[in-house]
């Protein structure tokens, strides 16, 4: 299991608490945090390294490097929270297809939005973002557009449903704890908000959901 970290404090431990749990090998790379991440990574006492390539190709050819140690990889990012449940099916998920033939060799899970949207929190309804995340590393690469991910409306979901039945959180659109934010990723956060705003519909919560 390995996660990629930038800039991410406010719940790194969050994503780290179940994942711990669930998977014996856990590896944090951080790719130049410049605020609390990494403390709070040790805090936890997971293996945690500091890789520079964290940009396009070459960030890929680095996650295939580790993926390479491994048989089975599982890659997620550190706004992604997973509760119990759904780890428990990736692991019987992976068990069963290390056993099958080659072309069902990897796994793709779906995510819940949720934002932070003027002091209160709101959760995506129904509608879910679609990515590989786990791979057999012994036949499979990652490619330059991996994980390949693919917003999907309200109206697709019935052609379009969660992979696997396997999903998490995925508060992308949180504030970052690194402000100001770098033009490039601020533009990006500009750009996916519109795209969700016009897809998915949302309800109001209390609180972070895996917290109430």
């Amino acid at each position: 299991m390995y996660i990629t970290a930038k800039d991410d404090d406010i719940y790194i431990q969050d994503v780290i608490v179940p994942i711990v749990k669930a998977f014996p090998q856990v590896i944090i790379v951080d790719l130049g945090s410049k605020d609390d991440t990494v403390s709070k990574i040790r805090e936890t006492g997971v293996k945690y390294l500091v890789d520079p390539c964290h940009d396009g190709a070459s960030f890929t050819v680095a996650m295939n490097k580790y993926a390479k140690r491994h048989d089975w990889v599982f890659w997620i990012d550190s706004d992604e929270i997973y509760a119990p449940e759904p780890l428990e099916v990736i692991k019987e998920l992976i068990d069963r297809r290390s056993r099958e033939p080659e072309d069902t060799q990897t796994i793709r899970c779906g995510w819940k939005t949720i934002r932070d949207t003027n002091g209160y929190y709101e959760v995506s309804i129904e509608a879910k973002i679609n990515g590989h995340k786990a791979y057999n590393s012994a036949i499979y690469e990652l490619g330059r557009a991996w994980p390949r991910e693919v917003l999907r409306g309200p109206d697709l979901l019935k052609e379009y449903p969660v992979p696997n039945g396997v999903w998490c959180w995925h508060a992308v659109l949180l504030n970052r704890s690194s402000q100001p934010e770098e033009a490039t990723r601020a533009k990006k956060r500009k750009i996916k908000t519109r795209e969700y705003d016009r897809y998915f519909e949302w309800e109001r919560v209390e609180g972070l959901p895996w917290k109430l």
